[in-house]
Parts: structure tokens; C-alpha cells; sequence
């Protein structure tokens, strides 16, 4: 399963990633005006209740439906884009049952009406244009909205939970931390890894989980070396700690957790270290990166990377994020060509380990210390960055990036 390569970034430009894309597409133009004319008619229907209408709530009580479909309708009423409606726009069942709520509750026949055909006015331009409604939210989810960010976080929840269950694996937390250091030769580095994923489950009885090496890659995308085996963080891992296993095969040695050993269903914690000393005696670097790919499905992907504060400028720290169908290895080489529209963010954290702290990895700040200390390393010469993706895309690559002041 989870590969746990990463790259150092040397001074080459990065393009600008997740640009929008331009807003003058006549389709969405049109889906603008058709939400337009709902979001009125949907504000006509709060402002005419029998009943004061200050928050959602009021209106769910005064319609008698559900909180969250009450919820939805007062979104769509107090929206100022009208594009940013269409994640709260209920499907045929819940809208009819509205409409038929608001006339048993003496609403103005005349206003349930406009909305009724507001209604109908959209799901016919949904028609016409996409065939189907999850059709539809794609096509508007593909240009850079206020919608956008919402539907496609629906999309990735909903694919985190059908891939767990094709899989037969998955984790609430994918955690990566990279430490880099001055090496003991000039122009070398240290560098150092924990990887670990938290409340791993699995739903077949023979899982096996493949652990790929951190992998080195030079300028020109060539792999370096790897980070040689992982030593298992017993510490830090559940009891029992799942297995890890070394494995020989054609194309060379690979690292697999046993969790098959583990009782069926019970969540399992396994963290584990790798260390590369004194890399790269050339070109001083210019830019220091992490680049994760996401093979396992989790809820959280969270990236920490420690970098000597005086070597950065935390104002340029940036994430992108990458994939390739037909051959997930290819954006370690070509990233910037398979960039994928998910706008993600890293966060300077300063340098007290305490900032650390986050429910997606228990006791992390004590995790990331201990490495810090074997390694005679002190936590106040880094400055800490954090990426935290929700549902990160299943083999997609997730590149957080620093550089040096200029």
C-alpha cells in the first residue's frame, strides 16, 4: 500500500498550480442565471413565512421538515453568488416535500409557486446540458467557484468511503514528518522520516500492506538512493504493534505490515522511522519539499516538515497537487504536467513542538520530539510546516514545498 517517497527540491521554477480557470464559459453563464432565478424565489419563500425567520433553524421548524433539509433551502436563500447555492440544492423528493410542507402551513400560494418553477426551470437545464445532477455539480465544480471547494470535498468523502471498501483497507490518519538537518560534510544534509498511519482497519482477511522506502530523487526526477529499512516506533504503535516484514522479489526488496495477524477489524497504529545522512554534497539547495503519495484510503493526510529556520522564508511555503492514471510514479518527474485542481495549504507553526499537538496523531509532539533528540537535534533551530488534507485523492501525489529567502 502506502508509498512514502519525497523528493528535495533544488532552484527550479514552479509553475502556478490550480490557476483558475477563465469564468466566461456560456454554459456556466447560463447555470449562474438559472441558480439566480432559485436563490430568489427560494428568499421570497423564507421572507413569506407565517413565522419570523432569523437563522435555519426557524425555518426547519416553521416547514416541519429535517434540520439539515431546513438548513439547505435557508443557504440558498441567504446566498450572495448564486453558484455557491448549488451544493445545498436538495434533489426531487426533498424539494417536492418543501414545497408541499410550505402550502400545508399557509405560505402564499404565489410564492411556492415561483419556487416550484424555479425549480423545475433547473433541473430542466441540468438535463439538457449534463443528463444527470452528479453530472452537472462536475461541470461546475471544474471551473474555480465558490461552489467548487464543497462539491469536490463531497466527491472525495465519497470516494475515500467506496475505496476503503474495494480495497478492504483504511486509515483515519496517513502522517509523514521529514526532518532535514546540516549533514557533517559541506553542502551535505541529514535527513530523517516518520511515517505512520493511525487507526488502520481492514475489512479482508489477509491484508498485507506494502510499505514503499522513502526514495531520494535528484534534479533530473532519478531516484538517488532510499532511505534504507524502516525501524519500527514500537512505542508509538498499538499493542500488539502489527509486523513488519521484509520481502524479496524481482524487483528488489519491499517492506510489508502483516496485518492479518492483527484480530479482524480492530484498528491498528504503526509508525516507524528511515534516515539518510549526509545527501547531496553538490549545489547548495534553494528549496526544500515533501512529495506524498497517497496509496492507502484515509481520512486525513497530514504532512509535517522541519526545515533549519535560517535556510527558508515561511511566506513562500505551497502546496500543489498531482496525478497520472496511467502511471502514478511519472509525477515524482513530471508533476507540474499532471497537476490536479485541489487547493490545498500549508501552515508555519514556529518552532515549539507543542504546535504539534492535533487529534489525527496522538501524542505527535512527543513523536516528533523523540526523533529530534535521538538524532541530538533541538526542536527551536526548525521552523515547522503542516499540510492537513481531508480525503486526500487515492494515488495522487500531494507536494508541499519551501524555499529559501530570495
Amino acid at each position: 500500500m502506502t508509498a512514502i517517497p519525497f523528493q528535495l527540491m533544488k532552484s527550479r521554477p514552479k509553475k502556478s498550480d490550480n490557476s483558475p480557470i477563465a469564468s466566461g464559459d456560456p454554459v456556466l453563464g447560463a447555470a449562474r442565471g438559472v441558480l439566480a432565478e432559485l436563490r430568489d424565489a427560494t428568499r421570497s419563500l423564507v421572507e413569506a413565512a407565517p413565522t419570523p425567520v432569523g437563522r435555519a433553524a426557524d425555518l426547519h421548524r416553521a416547514l416541519d421538515v429535517d434540520a439539515p433539509l431546513g438548513w439547505q433551502i435557508f443557504r440558498i436563500a441567504i446566498a450572495s453568488d448564486p453558484l455557491s447555492t448549488l451544493p445545498f440544492v436538495p434533489r426531487a423528493g426533498s424539494m417536492q416535500r418543501v414545497l408541499r410542507q410550505a402550502r400545508e402551513r399557509g405560505w402564499d400560494e404565489g410564492v411556492v409557486r415561483k419556487v416550484a418553477q424555479a425549480y423545475e426551470h433547473f433541473n430542466d437545464f441540468v438535463t439538457r446540458t449534463s443528463g444527470s445532477r452528479g453530472n452537472f455539480d462536475a461541470l461546475v465544480a471544474g471551473f474555480e467557484n465558490e461552489a467548487s471547494g464543497q462539491i469536490r470535498m463531497s466527491y472525495r468523502a465519497a470516494a475515500f468511503r467506496a475505496n476503503a471498501r474495494v480495497w478492504g483497507i483504511r486509515a483515519r490518519t496517513d502522517y509523514r514528518a521529514v526532518i532535514f538537518q546540516q549533514g557533517s560534510k559541506p553542502g551535505s544534509e541529514h535527513l530523517s522520516l516518520v511515517h505512520g498511519r493511525v487507526d488502520l482497519q481492514s475489512s479482508r482477511p489477509n491484508a498485507v500492506l506494502a510499505l514503499r522506502r522513502g526514495v531520494i530523487y535528484d534534479m533530473g526526477g532519478a531516484p538517488v538512493d532510499n532511505l534504507g529499512k524502516t525501524r519500527t516506533l514500537e512505542e508509538f504503535c498499538s499493542k500488539p504493534c502489527p509486523r513488519l516484514e521484509t520481502l524479496k522479489g524481482t524487483d528488489g526488496e519491499s517492506e510489508v505490515l502483516r496485518l492479518d495477524l492483527l484480530e479482524a477489524g480492530t484498528p491498528a497504529t504503526f509508525f516507524g522511522c528511515q534516515i539518510y545522512p549526509d545527501w547531496d554534497g553538490g549545489d547548495p539547495q534553494t528549496c526544500w519539499g515533501v512529495k506524498a503519495l497517497s496509496t492507502v484510503p484515509a481520512e486525513v493526510l497530514l504532512i509535517d516538515f522541519l526545515v533549519p529556520r535560517a535556510w527558508i522564508d515561511p511566506r513562500t511555503a505551497r502546496v500543489s497537487v498531482h496525478g497520472n492514471l496511467a502511471d502514478m510514479h511519472s509525477v515524482y518527474v513530471d508533476s507540474e504536467t499532471f497537476t490536479i485542481p485541489a487547493k490545498e495549504q500549508v501552515r508555519a507553526l514556529g518552532s515549539d513542538l507543542q504546535a504539534l499537538h492535533t487529534p489525527d496523531v496522538p501524542r505527535c509532539p512527543e513523536l516528533v520530539g523523540k526523533m529530534l533528540a535521538s538524532l541530538n537535534w533541538t526542536a527551536k533551530d526548525f521552523e515547522i510546516l503542516r499540510c492537513r488534507v481531508r480525503y486526500p485523492i487515492l494515488h495522487s501525489l500531494t507536494w508541499p514545498i519551501v524555499s529559501a529567502p530570495q
